[in-house]
């Protein structure tokens, strides 16, 4: 298979080449560090092997879909804790107000995973 086929291309041609696909997709959709899909991931399927060749890899096309996804899910899972970074955008920003709302402004923010510099009254 021509490694810049697009992958439509491939999934129009071969239900085992849709299942792989969709296998990988969704592993990569779920993601490995929380619910956050992956991006800027290229996956390359090398090699599939079956018991009872070409014929079974088509009858069951579910289970070629599982195990792509276990395999790339596996593969996340070792990579993980040394690759995978969650990146959230941050934002500065300065609040004026009054003194009585500052125990509750602060509350809200950490709440929201916020980092409070500095608190001048």
């Amino acid at each position: 298979v021509d490694e810049d086929t697009p992958e439509e291309d491939l999934a129009m041609r071969s239900e085992v080449a849709k299942a792989l696909i969709s296998g990988c997709m969704g592993s990569l959709k779920r993601g490995q560090i929380g619910p956050y899909s992956l991006a800027k991931v290229r996956c390359h399927v090398l090699n599939v092997d079956a018991e009872g060749r070409l014929q079974a890899l088509t009858a069951m096309p579910g289970s070629l879909r599982a195990a792509a996804a276990n395999a790339v899910s596996t593969l996340l899972a070792e990579e993980a804790n040394s690759s995978c970074t969650v990146l959230e955008p941050t934002t500065s920003v300065e609040i004026t107000l009054p003194s009585e709302m500052v125990g509750t402004v602060l509350s809200d923010l950490t709440g929201r995973r916020g980092t409070v510099g500095d608190v001048i009254m």
